[in-house]
Parts: C-alpha cells; structure tokens; sequence
C-alpha cells in the first residue's frame, strides 16, 4: 500500500472513543455541602455518581434539577465531562447554591442524571434518586431571619383569680433584613411524652437586630389535659411568604408548671324548664316559681 492510500484509509477511519456499553450507571449517588470561601453557607450541592467503566475514555454525567418533598423543582444544573479508566469511578457535578438558596425549597431528591459518552450517546440514566441526608434552603445563604434557639416563658393570670389564663412564651428571632415575621408555637408535653395539643402564632414587623416575639398558649387546655408541660414540642418562623425560614424541635422550657396551677375550663350549663308554679301569696301578690333540670354538661 502506498504512502497516498494508507493516508487516505487513516482518514476514513473513525476516532477512537468511547462506545456504547463503555460505562454504565451503578445507580448509587453521594451527596454534601461544600464551603470553598469558609464562611458559614454552602457555596454548592456537589453530587456523586458512581459509574462503571468497562472502556476507558471521555465521559459526561449531566444532573439536572433537583425536588422537595412536595415535588417543588429547584431549576438547577450541570455537567462534568473527564476522562476515566476502567473500573467503578466517581465524578462529582457540583450544583450551584446561590440557585437553591434563591428557590427558597428544602432538596431531598435529585431529578435526572445521565451518563453520556464522548460523542455525546447516552450510556445510561437515573431519575428521581434521593438524596442521602436532609438540606435546608437556608443553609445556602444568608436568610433575612432565623430562631436563636433561646426562649423564654412566663405563666400569666389575667383576672388575679390565682390561675394562669395562659402561659406566655417569648420566642428569641435574629434579624438581619426588616420585615414581617410570623412565629408559630405548638405542642406541649411532659417527660413521659403526654401531650397538649395547643398551638398559637404572632405576625409582627420586626427590626433589624435581636427581637422576643410572645405568644399565649391557652392554660385550659393545659389543665384539661392534667399535663404538666416540661418542653414545646415546634417552633416555625415564617417570613411574608409563608416561606419557612427557621425550625425549632423539643426546646425545654425554663420554668416548672403543674397542670392545675392553669385556669379551669369554663363549665357550660344547659337547662330546661320542666315546671312552673303560680302562687298568690297572703298579700295577694302573685309568684312564679320555675323548677329546671340539666340537659347538658360542657367545657
């Protein structure tokens, strides 16, 4: 074969590349928080993916879009395309978080992943893989508010009758943006987990700075539950959105109370008139003496 032929069947021949059954998809992903610049946020989500190489060569993995667990998408994405050698491999695609922390929705899932090789073939696909722990939105940047973590609280007798009518709880919000801010409350229990199921919620427009937001929990439910309260079971902080900025689970309150040291519920009575009697009396006045029975008891 001449020098002009062998030129000629070189250049016909396809490149070398990846092929198709080259690499495959192992199906398990890792996930984590990266901080490059060390202040206290995420700067991306970086996903895993675990890939099986048969054939070395160039390869891309694409994630795309990432889910709530309302099924909310967080309109993000990326690819990483590298050469690999044969065997299990990961490659890491990193997922912005200034995009996460913007939706303002907490990712638990991973919507797509696909494994493409060099000519850009899909090789193999992944959809709807969770994640393997649970991220807050809020972990990626800096929220307008967040709970302290501190709170205080303070049985309150209204009426002087000797019970508290409620119990007063203040709850400790950092806030670095002015704005409305709701705090919700809920769920009291003692130390064998004997519940109260009583809730309330403040709305207020807060500063910027260190703020207590107080909210009445009603002490009849307290005492109707004969529970003595030892620890709030939620504490939520919403902006104006309703977007949930902060959580605060299991918090043990600061003072000691007895069930019975809460106002009692309002007893209702219900009666029926069963008999009325006329009497004229010596002085020829004329009575009317009504005799009733209860119907019904509530609180």
């Amino acid at each position: 074969m001449t020098i002009l032929a062998l030129s000629l069947f070189l250049a016909q021949m396809p490149l070398v590349s990846a092929q198709e059954g080259a690499a495959s998809l192992t199906g398990t992903i890792y996930d984590k928080g990266v901080n490059s610049d060390e202040d206290e946020f995420y700067d991306s989500l970086d996903i895993g993916i675990e890939v099986n190489v048969t054939t070395a060569g160039t390869f891309k993995v694409k994630v795309s879009g990432l889910y709530d667990s309302e099924s909310n998408t967080i309109d993000v994405s990326n690819q990483n395309s590298t050469t690999l050698d044969a065997g299990t491999q990961i490659v890491y695609v990193s997922l912005d978080g200034t995009s996460i922390f913007e939706s303002k929705l907490n990712p638990v899932n991973v919507s797509s992943i696909r494994l493409y090789d060099e000519s850009d073939a899909l090789l193999g696909s992944l959809s709807d893989i969770p994640l393997s722990a649970p991220y807050f939105f809020g972990g990626f940047g800096l929220l307008p508010a967040t709970l302290t973590e501190t709170i205080y609280d303070e049985g309150v007798d209204t009426d002087d009758n000797g019970y508290y009518d409620y119990l007063n709880l203040g709850v400790e919000v950092n806030v670095t943006t002015a704005g409305t801010y709701t705090v919700d409350a809920g769920g009291l229990y003692d130390p064998s987990y004997n519940h109260v199921s009583v809730q309330t919620m403040n709305s207020t427009y807060l500063d910027v700075g260190i703020h207590v937001v107080y909210l009445a929990l009603d002490g009849t439910e307290i005492y109707a539950e004969s529970v003595n309260p030892t620890t709030i079971a939620k504490i939520f902080l919403y902006d104006e959105s309703n977007t949930t900025l902060s959580v605060l689970n299991d918090l043990t309150l600061p003072e000691t109370y007895v069930y019975d040291e809460f106002q009692r519920p309002i007893i209702e009575l219900e009666f029926s008139e069963v008999e009325r009697e006329i009497i004229l009396d010596q002085s020829g006045s004329i009575q009317v003496v009504n005799a009733y029975h209860i119907t019904n008891l509530g609180f």
